[in-house]
């Protein structure tokens, strides 16, 4: 069997997605927001270019623990999704600092 190909994409422009599908990718996640302050502004467009060229867009948001409300964050990556195209992969988030809480404050974070 073999393992499907991915790509991960952050704030970038100009991918050539047909040559990514060409490639055997077969899906991709595409950074869609930051905290409560940053949306990709490449976003919406390489989602629906993925999607067009036949690659499954996923997304990602890049969590900023301990600058702000979990929340928040949330809605806000929820308002950005709603620019995306459907059918997607299912939400990811993106969780690589700590933003100084302790693993329990983290966790309820």
């Amino acid at each position: 069997m073999k393992t499907p190909r991915f790509a991960k994409t952050t704030t970038c422009c100009n991918v050539d997605w047909a040559s990514v599908r060409a490639a055997g990718t077969q899906f991709a996640f595409i950074k869609a927001t930051e905290g409560t302050g940053y949306i990709n502004p490449y976003f919406t467009a390489d989602s629906f270019k993925a999607q067009q060229a036949g690659v499954t867009p996923g997304s990602y948001h890049y969590a900023r623990p301990g600058y702000g409300n979990a929340r928040a964050e949330a809605d806000y990556y929820a308002a950005t999704l709603a620019t995306g195209p459907q059918p997607s992969l299912p939400p990811v988030l993106d969780l690589e600092e700590s933003g100084g809480l302790d693993p329990v404050s983290l966790q309820n974070w």
